[in-house]
């Protein structure tokens, strides 16, 4: 895990030579947030369509780090974006997650978006979240309708 114990604000995964993003998109959602079997409500809320019709932005990135398996990293990648709003019919809840890879998944935190935005634009400060760079964070604020 390349930000152990830090709050991602989406489900991530890498996309495989000759895999499909949309597949991926939907395999990440179900491995971090609950699909197959589990029951969770997570299952069968969305489909591929959905998927495909909820891209948002792509944006570039270079993330530095390093884990205690292989050290120091940079890790370049073009992320593609995709917002699903919640289709539930009652409030959304962190008891509605089960995520099938839990190792993957240390916890899920509920915000509202400008109170997310405006915690990612912490610059210096340890927020908790996975850092993002600014341009990810303006492409998000704009596609959940909270420019600056």
């Amino acid at each position: 895990d390349t930000h152990p114990n830090l709050l991602d604000v989406s489900c991530a995964g890498h996309v495989n030579a000759g895999d499909d993003v949309l597949d991926t998109t939907i395999r990440e959602m179900e491995e971090e947030l609950g699909g197959g079997n589990n029951g969770s409500m997570i299952q069968g809320m969305y489909s591929l369509e959905d998927v495909a019709r909820s891209k948002a932005f792509i944006v570039s990135s270079a993330i530095e780090g390093e884990t205690e398996k292989y050290g120091k990293f940079t890790c370049r990648e073009y992320q593609d974006v995709c917002i699903l709003w919640w289709k539930g019919e009652i409030p959304m809840e962190t008891t509605f997650f089960a995520p099938l890879v839990e190792e993957e998944v240390s916890g899920f935190e509920i915000m509202d978006g400008s109170e997310l935005i405006k915690r990612m634009r912490r610059e210096g400060v340890d927020n908790g979240l996975v850092p993002r760079s600014i341009e990810y964070v303006d492409a998000l604020a704009i596609a959940i309708g909270c420019e600056r």
